[in-house]
């Protein structure tokens, strides 16, 4: 696959396309993660020292863990009354997961830059920016650069939130991509007042009874296959209801599965709602997750991807994943 970045500039020309606005909206995917909402904080944050009229423009309800880094941040629900300058789109290069606000704002002659860590094979357009680092373990890995470029001085909210943002990103600095860069910049963020152990408890310390319950439901309806190489599971909405769950509380579930030496390929397939379902691909170690993820419409990283699908059930959803497991010989 190859990597392509869109008016390619060098990132000073990017930065200058920042600061040349005044009006500046931010948003993330939907479904939104701490990555995304950590590294969208940070930069209201720098923006506003630079006196900026800044908003946050929330494409759907953010879940609740993520909220205390949104406590002094102006959120805009009607973007139109607005008329941006600027869209910053973080921790995604694919403007339909920012719809309708992406659209809206194109259609209004709005520059948009994306910034992003995930492979980016968009088409080229003339309002459409993009700083895009592959080798960032995180979006708050290239938001602290961006900050540092734009001559913002770090203080406590900005760190707190970029700390967010790398410790989620990385699952608490598990997963780096074997550089030491993001235990560098979490090692100055330490030194600012914020708290580092509320911060991991806030993003990780959400294991209830129920979900520990639906653990159990899930474990059991596993279907494990290709002598336990690949492993799937789904939930529907009535095991949400059923155990008092929304979509946030289970999202990270399918991590723990790919804790078992022999899965080298897990999918976890969400219902959303009656026709749409939340499509999570994981391969440690390996880039599978990526490589049935755009080819089902979907993208991310290497070992962790996804994708957003229309089906009638899940068996419609499972036979398009083990057709691509076949595809790339993975399945028999």
């Amino acid at each position: 696959m190859r990597h392509i970045i869109i008016n390619a500039m060098p990132i000073d020309s990017q930065i200058d396309v920042i600061l040349k606005a005044q009006k500046i909206l931010l948003s993330t995917h939907r479904n939104s993660d701490g990555d995304g909402i950590g590294s969208l904080a940070a930069l209201y944050g720098a923006l506003k020292n630079l006196n900026k009229q800044v908003w946050f423009a929330p494409v759907d309800e953010v879940p609740k863990r993520y909220s205390y880094m949104l406590e002094n941040v102006d959120t805009c629900l009607n973007p139109d009354e607005i008329k941006p300058d600027l869209l910053i789109i973080l921790d995604t290069n694919q403007g339909e997961l920012c719809n309708p606000l992406y659209k809206n704002c194109i259609s209004q002659n709005c520059k948009v830059l994306f910034i992003d860590h995930h492979v980016d094979d968009s088409k080229p357009h003339p309002l459409v920016f993009r700083i895009v680092k592959l080798e960032a373990a995180s979006t708050g890995e290239i938001v602290f650069d961006v900050i540092k470029k734009m001559n913002v001085p770090m203080n406590d909210f900005i760190a707190a939130a970029l700390y967010s943002s790398l410790t989620f990103d990385t699952q608490a600095f598990k997963l780096v991509k074997n550089s030491s860069r993001s235990h560098f910049i979490a090692g100055e963020l330490a030194g600012y007042k914020i708290n580092t152990e509320g911060i991991q408890r806030a993003l990780f310390a959400h294991w209830t009874p129920d979900k520990m319950l639906f653990l159990s439901e899930l474990i059991h309806s596993a279907k494990y296959m290709s002598n336990n190489s690949i492993v799937g599971l789904t939930v529907s909405l009535k095991q949400l209801e059923k155990y008092k769950l929304e979509g946030d509380d289970v999202n990270d579930i399918v991590d723990m599965f790919t804790l078992i030496p022999t899965v080298k390929f897990a999918y976890f397939i969400r219902q959303a709602s009656d026709s749409e379902y939340k499509i999570s691909f994981r391969s440690a170690g390996y880039d599978y997750a990526y490589k049935v993820a755009i080819k089902l419409g979907g993208g991310g990283h290497k070992s962790s991807s996804g994708t957003w699908l229309k089906a009638d059930g899940f068996t419609m959803l499972e036979e398009k994943i083990k057709t691509e497991l076949r595809l790339i010989k993975l399945l028999d």
